[in-house]
């Protein structure tokens, strides 16, 4: 559903995506759903007719929506954004650490005995994966050197 403004609570709709306020408006508490009516003309001639899909009735145009519903949609189309997906790229990167220390340098099962051996075999696989990321970026820096010194 596109855009309807609720109030506070959830329980009226003040008004649709085109901006029309709604002829009545009433709240349906076990499905906690608003039962909306627009006069039928306001609806016939609305852009947002096909995503709406109201039913349409002699005078009235009906349709039933919640406030949850509504803020769903809206956070899809949030998550489609181009911001959203570089932000979801930043919590993949964050994640991967912990894999890349289970799966390569297997902390899990480390065959040492004692807090202070564990705290210091962790700290060298932890040394070592961050000189690897240190190693992979100058790499790719001296290829970028060298691209540029091509071009």
């Amino acid at each position: 559903m596109n855009n309807f403004l609720f109030t506070e609570e959830g329980t009226r709709v003040i008004s649709c995506p085109a901006g029309n306020a709604p002829k009545s408006c009433s709240y349906i508490k076990q499905t906690g759903q608003c039962r909306i009516s627009f006069p039928r003309n306001k609806c016939e001639n609305c852009p947002h007719r096909d995503q709406c899909q109201p039913k349409m009735f002699n005078r009235t145009s009906v349709l039933f929506l919640s406030k949850r519903s509504s803020d769903s949609a809206k956070s899809q189309r949030a998550m489609k954004t181009e911001q959203f997906k570089a932000l979801a790229r930043i919590r993949n990167g964050v994640e991967t650490i912990p894999s890349i220390l289970r799966r390569k340098y297997q902390i899990d099962h480390m065959p040492v005995r004692g807090l202070l051996a564990t705290k210091l075999r962790f700290g060298i696989k932890l040394a070592a994966l961050n000189f690897k990321k240190l190693s992979a970026y100058l790499d790719s820096l001296d290829q970028c050197a060298l691209l540029s010194a091509n071009s």
